[in-house]
């Protein structure tokens, strides 16, 4: 048979477009191939040379993508699975195949979406079965395709909740998605629904009415993952880096000394290594030292809206937004905050790591600079932003520029 059809003769299992064919799907060792291109992918000179914002970007882009075709064939083992979020959770915090670096945040909650107070990169176990469900929404639309009729011919019908006529091979596992998501309390019947007219099916998650992967992901993960207080501040005139720098600092997962304490680290001194008259914390670093409140009269002198006498840094954020929607700017507001957030603890790092910091005068123009630049060059309309305006007033430079560009 194999020399009148002209191919080779293989055995089972084998690979055929690059997966795995005729193996048990339920065990690891199948899904050792993945796994190692996911490592091929994580180099150490990455996790070295690349930003944290870099790192994010490669974990929710790549490495999320890098398992679609697998996991829209067969449903992944949790050990797999595990160890994949393993790896992503490793680089995303800097780790390398010698080096362990702290995770600062449980895996749970950075995968949650940006509305539930993660960085929305999404579980991989989602992923998986929202893929493999598609299936189900294909075979409920496309009744007459030849695949679907192939299947059927050799299978039977799906049964609702049952795998029993698809006892073996990948129907199984696909047919099965349904049960395990009912027992999350994830009843697909309220989101795929029959037209009135009965012409075909639709999909209550997406405003085209048409399944997407993207949707029941989240659904997925939303059930799974817990859930936060609050969402995500992500300013889109912000870098993604600093974005993620300003979520750990309201969360209270930055590297200040007693953080570090209590995570088991040896501290020489747990004093603020700018005044060195406190322990150092996160709302003494930012609000309370001598040269943060220094640097806060300074802004407060160059805007009048700023929280200065904040001594929490969740207070003083809740200023920022409070006084974007007083001067109708919010998002230049929140983007003055993370400059100086992030200009704070750039300087708290020069003096420890390299025992040099600015003066003050110094530290308050690279405050003024830094968010200048990130609203002229990431800003559509902030091309012709005026540097003279904003340093009298960034309200009026941007409205000013923005006017400009709308003539």
């Amino acid at each position: 048979m194999a020399n009148k059809l002209d191919c080779k003769v293989e055995s089972i299992p084998f690979r055929y477009l690059g997966l795995p064919v005729g193996g048990n799907m339920k065990l690891a060792k199948f899904w050792q191939p993945l796994v190692e291109n996911f490592k091929s992918k994580l180099s150490d000179w990455k996790a070295h040379t690349l930003s944290i914002g870099g790192r994010y970007w490669l974990c929710r882009s790549v490495l999320g993508a890098l398992g679609t075709y697998w996991f829209s064939l067969y449903k992944a083992p949790k050990s797999v699975l595990k160890q994949l979020e393993g790896m992503r959770r490793k680089f995303l915090w800097g780790g390398t195949t010698e080096t362990k670096k702290i995770c600062w945040t449980s895996w749970d909650k950075v995968v949650r979406e940006k509305q539930s107070g993660g960085l929305g990169i999404g579980s991989l176990r989602a992923l998986n079965l929202a893929l493999l469900l598609k299936w189900r929404w294909r075979e409920k639309t496309e009744p007459n395709a030849t695949w679907n009729k192939v299947v059927k011919c050799c299978y039977g019908r799906a049964r609702s909740g049952s795998a029993s006529n698809y006892n073996r091979g990948v129907w199984n596992s696909i047919l099965g998605v349904e049960k395990e998501l009912l027992d999350m309390g994830i009843n697909m019947n309220n989101f795929w629904k029959p037209k009135e007219d009965g012409s075909g099916w639709i999909w209550e998650l997406d405003s085209s009415k048409e399944y997407t992967v993207k949707s029941m992901r989240k659904l997925i993960d939303g059930v799974m993952l817990p859930m936060a207080d609050a969402k995500t501040e992500w300013i889109r005139w912000v870098p993604s880096k600093c974005n993620i720098f300003l979520w750990r600092t309201l969360s209270n997962r930055l590297p200040t000394r007693d953080n570090l304490q209590k995570r088991g680290v040896e501290i020489p001194s747990m004093d603020c290594p700018i005044c060195h008259t406190e322990p150092e914390c996160l709302n003494h670093l930012m609000l309370s030292c001598s040269t943060a409140k220094t640097i806060s009269a300074h802004l407060a002198n160059w805007v009048n809206w700023w929280p200065r006498n904040a001594l929490v840094v969740d207070d003083f954020w809740e200023g920022i937004r409070d006084a974007g929607k007083q001067v109708s700017h919010e998002d230049i507001c929140k983007v003055i905050g993370v400059a100086f957030l992030n200009t704070i603890w750039n300087m708290r790092n020069s003096k420890v790591f390299n025992g040099v910091i600015s003066k003050d005068l110094e530290i308050v123009r690279c405050i003024q600079s830094v968010a200048f630049n990130w609203v002229r060059c990431r800003s559509k309309r902030g091309k012709s932003l005026s540097w003279e305006i904003w340093l009298c007033n960034p309200v009026m430079a941007v409205d000013s520029c923005f006017a400009l560009a709308s003539r």
